[in-house]
């Protein structure tokens, strides 16, 4: 059948508690205390193996010399193990700075736990702060993309109106190359015609041009040209090139038809130079008003350029922004990890000094009348039942 529990064991919580050994032939070592060895008593008190954790939760404790350490440790057996009731005052006195040493210990563990919680709560701020950053670079991103796509549109638009402007620019040149022809014509002619009346046609009628017949006979091929009558040309050559006090009547008359012809031309052209002038500005005016058009788009494809450029350029700026919030927020991981890890161990230590300040209240607190309730001992900081377990028929 199944062996019931060994003497000296602490049933807790209904189960067999770890710090009483469960085999009665189990060596024990005989630590001094105040200079003495264990009573017989300490021996076989049942609680005696609890003073292991409170053992060494002492000689773990900062902030104590180690000889405080070494001589506290020694004399839990002579001290703690004492019933209340049953200590001297120097005993009481041991277990206050046992206590006191125990206190300070889950207090530094406490701190500890406090820190890391005021550490997570500042790293949770953190992370949120770092998943906003991702979010906010995210929708900068997007808008900036959106802003490359409408600049691109803008380009495209800027090209088209570029491309119409020259086109409306050549068309307007063509016109008005077209409709300056005559006028050019006109302008040129009456300027011949003004030139020969006023220098070849003055000289040879006043007699003193050395070529006469040269000059007479390009005279006459310039009337000709404007339609003059070939009778009237023949008849002023052959007058022209006789000297002035050889001509007579008839000569006179020739040369005074040939002038009004010569007039009438002028006249003629002039007055088609003056028709013209109304139309010949407004040509000139649209060329130069499609030459500015043209000129202002092809300035608008320039500036929607470098918008394109400036708005592909934020992109990029804001492609890096939204790696870097990505690399930083993905960079919380391990810190997250270790802060856990912290976190766990420290928590794990405060329990552990709790339940080892437990003990010690336990302890501290019994009296020779406990004996006769065991199952009333409590660790009340643990919330549980501590009793003592008799040994079986058997077993003994």
């Amino acid at each position: 059948r199944e062996a019931g529990p060994r003497r000296g064991c602490l049933r807790v919580g209904g189960r067999i508690s770890p710090c009483v050994s469960s085999d009665p032939m189990a060596p024990m070592k005989r630590p001094s205390h105040f200079g003495g060895s264990r009573s017989k008593a300490a021996k076989q008190d049942p609680a005696a193996s609890c003073l292991h954790a409170i053992r060494a939760a002492i000689s773990s404790a900062e902030g104590y010399p180690p000889a405080v350490r070494t001589m506290l440790s020694s004399g839990l057996e002579g001290s703690l193990l004492v019933r209340t009731d049953e200590r001297h005052q120097v005993q009481q006195e041991v277990v206050g700075m046992i206590g006191e040493v125990l206190g300070a210990s889950q207090a530094v563990y406490q701190k500890r736990v406090e820190a890391l919680a005021e550490k997570r709560a500042s790293f949770d701020a953190e992370r949120v702060a770092r998943e906003a950053s991702v979010e906010s670079c995210a929708a900068s991103l997007t808008e900036r993309r959106g802003a490359v796509a409408a600049a691109e549109a803008r380009v495209d638009e800027a090209v088209r109106a570029a491309g119409a402007a020259t086109t409306a620019l050549e068309e307007a040149r063509v016109e008005q190359r077209s409709g300056d022809a005559p006028f050019g014509a006109a302008a040129s002619g009456k300027a011949r015609l003004q030139a020969a009346l006023d220098g070849d046609y003055a000289a040879l009628k006043r007699g003193d041009t050395p070529h006469a017949a040269r000059t007479a006979q390009a005279l006459a091929k310039l009337g000709h040209d404007f339609g003059m009558d070939v009778a009237l040309l023949e008849s002023a050559q052959v007058a022209l090139v006789k000297p002035t006090a050889e001509r007579g009547s008839f000569d006179l008359m020739v040369l005074e038809q040939l002038e009004s012809e010569f007039a009438a031309r002028i006249a003629t052209l002039s007055a088609e130079l003056l028709a013209g002038e109304g139309g010949r500005a407004e040509r000139a005016g649209k060329v130069e008003a499609a030459e500015r058009e043209a000129s202002a788009a092809t300035e608008a494809v320039a500036a929607r350029q470098a918008d394109r450029e400036a708005a592909a350029v934020a992109a990029r700026e804001a492609e890096d922004a939204l790696k870097a919030a990505e690399k930083a927020r993905r960079g919380l991981a391990p810190e997250l990890t270790q802060l856990e890890a912290e976190v766990e161990e420290a928590t794990a230590r405060l329990s552990g000094a709790s339940e080892v300040l437990a003990s010690y209240a336990h302890l501290r607190d019994r009296s020779s009348g406990d004996d006769a309730k065991p199952e009333a001992a409590a660790i009340d900081a643990v919330a549980v039942d501590v009793e003592v377990v008799e040994p079986t028929a058997g077993t003994a």
